[in-house]
């Protein structure tokens, strides 16, 4: 081969390793913002997971909160339950409607339990209603 085919040759191989820079330079900068892409979808990723846990925390705290919800509405009822029953108990100690909370009394009354301690029961209230009956009068 002679010298101008060499150098032929040699311009033709600077030519082609100019375009392959050129391509490889274009591809870096395409790999690079895959890269920056990649960095944003695991930010958002990462950032999807948090929001995920601070909703399941929510979550929980909305069932704690509705737990003791229905915890306090169970002892609004038994405290209303047991004003209803109280006025009763002041009804027949004061001779109002006497008769009527005895029914009631004997019909929830446990049968099982010896006539003792029924009694004891009944005169226990009695005497509770009586002394409150005194101080709430004083």
């Amino acid at each position: 081969m002679d010298a101008a085919a060499l150098q032929y040759e040699n311009h033709k191989l600077v030519q082609q390793l100019e375009a392959q820079k050129s391509e490889m330079r274009t591809l870096e900068g395409k790999f690079k913002e895959l890269r920056d892409e990649q960095y944003v979808i695991v930010a958002l990723e990462n950032h999807n997971d948090y929001l995920k846990e601070v909703v399941d925390n929510a979550r929980q705290a909305i069932s704690i909160i509705n737990e003791k919800h229905e915890r306090y509405l169970d002892e609004i009822e038994a405290f209303k339950s047991n004003h209803s029953r109280e006025l009763h108990e002041i009804k027949c100690l004061s001779g109002i409607g006497c008769h009527k909370i005895w029914k009631e009394m004997i019909k929830d009354t446990n049968v099982d339990r010896p006539l003792p301690t029924l009694l004891a029961t009944v005169q226990m209230h009695i005497e509770f209603w009586r002394a409150r009956g005194k101080h709430g009068r004083a």
